[in-house]
């Protein structure tokens, strides 16, 4: 997604996971070959990820909403 995006600049701000611009390529192909070449980058960020769901999102109204419609009562 571009840089400007809200989930992009959240993804930075909360260091996890890395953004690159659509039409960046080769940008792209950095990036994968960094996070599968970094295993410890790969296991900061993904904690990180979850820190900021966990922090962020009530899980629990999340659900909430989602199992009726998952259920087709919706």
């Amino acid at each position: 997604v571009p840089g400007q995006n809200l989930a992009a600049r959240t993804v930075v701000s909360a260091d996890a996971g890395l953004v690159v611009e659509p039409t960046d390529t080769a940008g792209f192909s950095a990036a994968v070959r960094r996070l599968v070449t970094d295993a410890e980058l790969r296991q900061r960020m993904g904690e990180n990820g979850r820190s900021y769901a966990e922090e962020t999102f009530d899980i629990q109204a999340i659900a909430d909403r989602f199992e009726p419609i998952i259920r087709g009562e919706r």
